[in-house]
C-alpha cells in the first residue's frame, strides 16, 4: 500500500516538474516539448534627419518565427506568430506581427528631437514564450545640425545661447 502511495505520488509530481524545466525556453504540452525560434536578418538600423526634418525613409526587417516541437523521437517545424514591440514612441512599424516569414516596414519621426544620436530598439518575440526573450533590432537616430538653403549648415541656438 505504501509503495502504490510513492508511485502515485511520483506520477502527480512528474508533469508538474517537467512544465518547471521546459518553462525557460518553451513550452510542455502533454508531453511534448514546443520551442519557438525567433529570428531577425539585421542587429540594428540606423536613420539620419537633419533637425527640423518632418519625416524619414522607412527601412525594413526581415524575420521569421519558426518552432520546432520535439516529442521525444522526432523533431517537426511549423510557423509560429510573433510581435514586434517598442517603447519609444518615435519608432512606428508594421505589421506589428509576422507569422513564419515576414518583413516589419520600420518608421521613425525625427519631428520635435533634438539634434545628437537617439537609440530605440525593436523586440520581436514569439507568442509561445513564456518568459521575456525574442530578437532586437537597435533603432538608431541621428539628427544633425539642420541645412541652410545654400547647402551650408546652421547651428542650433540652445536657450543659453540666444
Amino acid at each position: 500500500m505504501i509503495l502504490r502511495s510513492f508511485i502515485l505520488v511520483i506520477l502527480l509530481a512528474v508533469p508538474a516538474v517537467l512544465q518547471d524545466i521546459g518553462s525557460g525556453c518553451g513550452t510542455l504540452v502533454s508531453g511534448v516539448f514546443s520551442d519557438p525560434d525567433v529570428g531577425i536578418d539585421q542587429e540594428s538600423l540606423t536613420f539620419t534627419a537633419h533637425f527640423g526634418d518632418k519625416e524619414v525613409e522607412p527601412q525594413l526587417i526581415d524575420g521569421n518565427c519558426r518552432e520546432s516541437t520535439h516529442d521525444g523521437t522526432l523533431t517537426t517545424y511549423d510557423d509560429c506568430t510573433a510581435n514586434a514591440k517598442s517603447e519609444q514612441s518615435w519608432i512606428s512599424y508594421e505589421p506589428s506581427s509576422i507569422s513564419g516569414e515576414g518583413t516589419i516596414k520600420v518608421s521613425v519621426n525625427p519631428e520635435g528631437m533634438e539634434v545628437g544620436t537617439h537609440e530605440g530598439k525593436i523586440v520581436l518575440r514569439s507568442e509561445a514564450l513564456v518568459e521575456e526573450g525574442g530578437d532586437t533590432v537597435n533603432i538608431i537616430l541621428e539628427i544633425l545640425e539642420p541645412e541652410a538653403e545654400s547647402g551650408e549648415l546652421q547651428p542650433v541656438l540652445s536657450e543659453e545661447g540666444k
